[in-house]
């Protein structure tokens, strides 16, 4: 079995981290700019072997693209409008407020 570890909300980067001290393989649980982003059932054959670290992009996305997919693969997509209410996550203010600078997450 091989060692696998879930990162959350950080960059690929940092998640290399993880496989210095003994993960053999990251997954990030968000969006991410540097790795590259997997959906089951969308585009996960294009994941290889020696891709070590990878995201599995967003709830949002996990939820709407496999469905979208089947459309548009039976019908065609020409346009859409996604409308989603979310819970507050751990880096979200509750209250609108001004943005304190030395704050890692606003």
């Amino acid at each position: 079995m091989s060692k696998l570890v879930w990162v959350i909300r950080i960059y690929k980067d940092k998640a290399a981290a993880h496989l210095k001290v003994g993960a053999e393989k990251a997954i990030i649980s968000a969006p991410n700019k540097d790795a590259p982003i997997f959906v089951a059932g969308v585009n996960e054959k294009e994941y290889k072997p020696d891709i070590d670290i990878v995201s599995n992009a967003s709830c949002i996305t996990n939820c709407l693209v496999p469905l979208a997919k089947v459309i548009n693969d039976r019908s065609g997509i020409v346009e859409g409008l996604l409308t989603t209410i979310h819970l507050i996550t751990a880096t979200q203010k509750t209250v609108d407020s001004l943005r304190d600078e030395n704050a890692q997450h606003n």
